[in-house]
């Protein structure tokens, strides 16, 4: 049963974002109101924790153990708030009701390292993260990639 409710709040959330973004009203206003609390946190990397949440309601009706393993969600948490911050550095002022490109976290994390460490110093830690995320959470080593 939780896999059923997890997977209709994912495709809910995930038509809703998607109408938030085309303008349109497709979910109603609870649809258009809880996409815009999502994008303002996320941005556009909320797709990414969306398509992590139906992946592991899928895996809850497969009864796969773990439902999400622990190393795919850290580098999926990783990758996103690289890419957030990375969005918001490229499209500052993309805006979506209000919010950035990169929600919340991306807009606040990009504009606090941009302060410490510049713009190019603020690009250059996001690329990394990105990289990082890759390697953890896929069976991707370093060694594959030097090698390749």
């Amino acid at each position: 049963m939780l896999g059923v409710v997890g997977l209709g709040v994912g495709l809910f959330l995930l038509v809703a974002m998607i109408s938030l973004q085309a303008g349109a009203l497709v979910m109603g206003p609870f649809g258009k109101a809880t996409a815009g609390l999502f994008y303002g946190l996320a941005g556009i990397c909320g797709y990414a924790l969306i398509a992590l949440a139906v992946v592991a309601a899928i895996r809850t009706l497969l009864e796969r153990e773990p439902v999400m393993p622990i190393v795919v969600t850290v580098g999926v948490m990783i990758g996103v708030v690289s890419l957030a911050t990375l969005v918001h550095l490229v499209a500052p002022g993309y805006r979506i009701v209000g919010h950035g490109p990169g929600g919340a976290i991306g807009e606040h994390l990009a504009e606090v390292t941009r302060a410490l460490i510049s713009t190019a110093g603020t690009a250059l830690l996001g690329a990394v993260g990105l990289v990082v995320a890759v390697v953890v959470a896929t069976p991707l080593r370093m060694g594959d990639v030097l090698r390749a």
